[in-house]
């Protein structure tokens, strides 16, 4: 009976751990979500021309991602909100109001450097769009500039090869971002005929 009673006392023992680390979970969840929600809005403001909304949004998706780096060291629970800030700061420090056409750094950042390639691989996408409003609004040169930028990202990174286990989903990025580059080059030749 003895055995019986510490072996209750046990699995209750880790119950109680088992309760803690869901509970981690939970808002680790959280606040990886909500992170990644102001990095969606952030974008949509930026290409709205709203860059005072979008500098706001960034700074709490940081704060959050701040939160979480004191909950967890886990790198894969960090990736997403981390590589989701990684696109919206670039493409920020891009098209913002200062309009710097310079892209931060993972460091500058604080974010890992996985999480970073995997979100300047994003940023691809955003600039094509940015290609298509420009030439909608008459700004060819414009244009030309962010096909530039995504010529530079593809070009510094088309060597990078590495294993998912390494660098999850990042081939398929770059074969997006090779789409995408290739598809704004032709907007761009075809408005410009």
């Amino acid at each position: 009976m003895k055995e019986s009673t510490d072996m209750r006392e046990e699995i209750e023992s880790i119950e109680a751990e088992l309760e803690k680390k869901q509970k981690e979970l939970d808002k680790i969840n959280e606040l990886s979500r909500d992170s990644v929600r102001y990095c969606a809005k952030a974008i949509n403001m930026m290409h709205n021309r709203k860059f005072e909304e979008a500098a706001s949004l960034l700074a709490q998706s940081k704060a959050l991602i701040s939160e979480l780096k004191h909950i967890t060291s886990d790198s894969y629970l960090l990736l997403m909100p981390s590589q989701e800030f990684a696109e919206a700061s670039v493409l920020y420090s891009i098209t913002g109001d200062a309009g710097q056409q310079r892209m931060p750094g993972y460091r500058e950042l604080g974010i890992s450097p996985e999480a970073y390639l995997l979100g300047i691989m994003d940023v691809v996408g955003e600039l094509k769009r940015e290609i298509l409003d420009s030439l909608r609004a008459g700004e060819v040169e414009r244009a030309k500039s962010h096909l530039a930028l995504m010529e530079y990202i593809y070009d510094a990174t088309r060597a990078i090869r590495f294993p998912e286990s390494v660098l999850p989903g990042f081939r398929k990025k770059q074969d997006v971002a090779r789409i995408q580059l290739e598809n704004a080059g032709s907007d761009i030749l075809r408005f410009t005929k």
